[in-house]
């Protein structure tokens, strides 16, 4: 969990490199994934989303955010 603003927001990493060693009991994998790296808070009662370039670190998209 980051900050943006003082409220809590949810980053999630892109570029998932994926993990196909699964530990039993599953039974699959999940491949890597070209997805964007996106930041999910809410300020003011007001549900904010923002997504960066895949390979945007987590210090770049709570800069971009901090500036909403």
């Amino acid at each position: 969990m980051q900050t943006v603003d003082g409220v809590a927001a949810l980053i999630l990493q892109g570029n998932y490199p994926g993990d196909c060693n699964p530990a039993p009991p599953e039974d699959g994998c999940a491949p890597a994934q070209q997805n964007p790296t996106a930041l999910t808070t809410q300020i003011g009662g007001i549900d904010i989303d923002v997504y960066g370039a895949a390979d945007w670190t987590t210090d770049q998209i709570v800069s971009v955010s901090n500036t909403i």
